[in-house]
């Protein structure tokens, strides 16, 4: 992470009374968090790396803290398409009707598990129709690959979706009413602090119940789709 033109460098009067060059850490506008020496510090974090007697650290280092100061937020993208695009037609009802490839980063510290929800909000009933519920997703996990099955070893267990007969676990895709106009595919993840004792094959309503109260980020990618 190198310094930026306009950030101004100042030498910091914590590390070495002022004698050292200019820590990266005191280099940012923003208003609040000022260090000792005037400048206003980036984040809470970087105030922390300023004052340590070796405060230069590694960019990876310097990312992850921005990560954890929710200065770069958690990120959900699909390699098949990006947000607000056409679901291609292989992940639809009219097509081979298959999950669609998924990874996410910028991932905060402390989380323990993940949830994978995916809705159509534009559904003619009283509730968000529900595509796909995965949950208890190991926190190492980073992706989920194309087309997973409810038979396939899945990161996690699969729960409940909308439809009545067929596969009612596992993901279904978008299968909107011909003529009802452009639908929205929310694909949202949660990363959670706790790991959840969920039971197998539960619906989306008790999942999100259950994850109340322990949600450190949330990521969304959305897909569109119309049936003419």
């Amino acid at each position: 992470l190198a310094l930026q033109p306009d950030w101004p460098a100042h030498r910091c009067p914590v590390v070495g009374g002022g004698r050292d060059p200019p820590q990266i850490g005191c280099v940012c506008r923003r208003p609040r968090n000022r260090c000792p020496g005037g400048r206003r510090l980036r984040t809470e974090q970087f105030a922390r790396l300023c004052a340590t007697p070796n405060a230069r650290r590694t960019s990876g280092m310097l990312i992850r803290a921005l990560a954890a100061a929710k200065e770069i937020p958690m990120q959900l993208n699909s390699s098949a398409f990006v947000n607000g695009d056409r679901i291609p037609t292989k992940y639809v009802g009219d097509g081979d009707d298959v999950s669609p490839p998924l990874a996410w980063d910028q991932v905060p510290i402390g989380t323990k598990e993940f949830v994978l929800t995916c809705d159509d909000p534009d559904a003619p009933t009283p509730q968000p129709w529900v595509h796909w519920v995965v949950y208890r997703i190991p926190a190492a996990t980073r992706a989920l690959p194309e087309g997973i099955s409810t038979s396939a070893e899945v990161p996690g267990l699969q729960g409940k979706n909308s439809w009545k007969a067929g596969e009612t676990i596992g993901y279904r895709g978008p299968a909107p009413p011909p003529g009802h106009g452009v639908h929205h595919y929310c694909f949202r993840l949660y990363a959670l602090d706790t790991t959840l004792p969920l039971p197998p094959e539960i619906d989306k309503e008790a999942v999100l119940k259950a994850l109340q109260g322990h949600i450190l980020a949330e990521a969304e990618i959305v897909a569109t789709y119309e049936r003419k």
